[in-house]
C-alpha cells in the first residue's frame, strides 16, 4: 500500500488567510474548535485563489474549496471533515479541513528530524484504513493512493503530495 503526505504548495501570489481566533498551530484543529462558531477570516496576503488556501500563521492548516470538498464526499473519502468559513471579500465557499482519523506515532521521527531518513515509518496495524489520516503527535496529513488519483484526475490546485 502506498501512502502520501499532503500539504499546501507555495505559489507566488497565492491567497493566505488568517483569523482573530487563537488556535494551536502545533496540533490539528479539533472537532470542537472555537473556529467553528467564529469562522470569519481575512486575506493576509496574495490575490490568487486555488482549491487549497493555507492559513498565514500555520503551514499545517488550510481551507478547501467547494470543488475539493464535493470530490471527497462524492467519492466516499473518509478520515476528514470540514466546516464552512467566511473569507472577507471572497464570494466562493471554502471550508477548514479537519482530520478525524489517526494512526500510531511515527516510529522514525528522530531520523526524519535529523534528515537521516526521508520515508515515514509507522505501525500499519495502528491505521484504521481511512483514506485520510494523521499520526499521533504529528501534523502530517496522510492519504492513500485513491485520494491522490482523485486529486490528479480533477486537477485540484495548490496541493503538494509526496510518497512517504
Amino acid at each position: 500500500m502506498k501512502f502520501y503526505s499532503l500539504e499546501p504548495t507555495e505559489k507566488k501570489g497565492v491567497v493566505k488567510i488568517e483569523t482573530l481566533v487563537d488556535f494551536s498551530v502545533s496540533e490539528h484543529i479539533p472537532l470542537d474548535s472555537e473556529l467553528i462558531g467564529n469562522n470569519n477570516f481575512t486575506i493576509s496576503e496574495g490575490k490568487k485563489l486555488y482549491d487549497i488556501i493555507e492559513f498565514a500563521d500555520s503551514f499545517a492548516h488550510f481551507a478547501i474549496s467547494e470543488k475539493f470538498k464535493q470530490l471527497l464526499i462524492n467519492n466516499n473519502v473518509n478520515g476528514w471533515t470540514c466546516f464552512p468559513i467566511n473569507i472577507k471579500n471572497i464570494n466562493e465557499n471554502f471550508y477548514v479541513f479537519q482530520i478525524t482519523s489517526h494512526a500510531g506515532k511515527i516510529q522514525n521521527i528522530r531520523e526524519l528530524n535529523n534528515y537521516s531518513d526521508d520515508k515515514i515509518q509507522f505501525d500499519i496495524n495502528s491505521w484504521d484504513g481511512s483514506d485520510i489520516f494523521s499520526f499521533n503527535e504529528s501534523l502530517y496529513i496522510i492519504c492513500t493512493e485513491k485520494v491522490i488519483e482523485l486529486i490528479k484526475k480533477e486537477k485540484i490546485t495548490n496541493l503538494n503530495y509526496n510518497l512517504i
